[in-house]
């Protein structure tokens, strides 16, 4: 009996020690969008908050242009989940300048970058199709500005309010996905959330907190196109 009791300590004490690592263990991600910088995963949905893409110091009055935007493009691997610079040009996935973005493919990039938009929910983009793969050429292979959103015109991440030549608010249009073929020739798919730090659209044009990309993407390592 004396052996027994001791063995059920020891199994006892063996579980405790057990469950106490796998508590400490446990890292808790904060989801907290406070306007800084940050990358973090849940699940195989990597999500990109305040991704700075070249900020502005206010508008012209008359023509409603941004004021202050220096043209320089920053660059974001999917690959990697990180920002990234462009020096040996082989390292990015994505390259962003205001609402503009770029692929590492075409006129843009000499990798095998490529990319399209679809008017789908991203929970529910099950494949990328290499076919429907475009490169940057006189147009962007990644449609931004949607003119007539609701009626499916075409499949750009945004819409403006109010409609141009004002200094406007862009609004992301919900339900449009894009589709990436990264430099090295795997596939992610990807949804803007917001332009504006914090996540938060602004209800009028403010340089202050535009500018700033929140994003998620699930990227897929093996080569595969299915999500």
């Amino acid at each position: 009996m004396r052996k027994q009791n001791r063995l059920l300590t020891a199994v006892i004490v063996t579980v405790s020690l057990f469950t106490a690592c796998k508590k400490d263990d446990t890292t808790t991600i904060d989801t907290t969008n406070n306007g800084t910088y940050k990358v973090y995963t849940q699940n195989s949905v990597t999500y990109v908050q305040n991704f700075v893409a070249d900020t502005i110091q206010g508008y012209d009055p008359m023509s409603g242009q941004p004021i202050g935007a220096t043209g320089k493009r920053v660059f974001f691997s999917l690959e990697r989940s990180e920002a990234v610079t462009d020096t040996a040009n082989k390292t990015w996935d994505l390259a962003f300048n205001g609402s503009k973005i770029w692929i590492n493919g075409g006129v843009s990039g000499n990798k095998m970058g490529g990319a399209y938009n679809v008017a789908t929910l991203f929970d529910n983009v099950t494949n990328a199709v290499d076919a429907s793969m475009k490169v940057d050429g006189a147009t962007r292979a990644i449609t931004g500005y949607d003119p007539s959103p609701n009626t499916a015109s075409n499949n750009g991440w945004y819409t403006l309010t109010p409609a141009p030549p004002l200094a406007s608010v862009i609004v992301t249009v919900p339900g449009r996905t894009i589709l990436v073929r990264t430099a090295s020739g795997k596939y992610a798919k990807l949804e803007i959330m917001s332009y504006y730090k914090g996540g938060n659209t602004p209800s009028a044009a403010d340089p202050k907190t535009e500018r700033f990309y929140n994003f998620r993407f699930v990227y897929q390592a093996n080569g595969s196109t299915t999500f």
